[in-house]
């Protein structure tokens, strides 16, 4: 999940929600939980159709260490 949302290439909530083996409700569950739990700033792009990290991603939540899927996708 956050590597799809960090590339920005999720694609619409059914999409993504498929991607995931999820249904699209228990996706928006999951995403609330991201957002109001762990505070992550993530938004959704209707013209890209995808939901991108806003200021705080999950690796500022992580204390800025990166994965390397994240570290990749900051150099390019």
């Amino acid at each position: 999940m956050n590597t799809l949302i960090a590339h920005q290439r999720t694609g619409t909530p059914e999409k993504f929600a498929e991607k995931l083996n999820l249904s699209r409700s228990a996706l928006f569950e999951y995403l609330t939980f991201l957002r109001k739990d762990l505070m992550l700033d993530i938004l959704y792009n209707c013209y890209n159709q995808t939901y991108y990290y806003g200021e705080k991603d999950f690796c500022t939540l992580m204390g800025g260490k990166c994965c390397n899927n994240c570290q990749q996708f900051q150099n390019q």
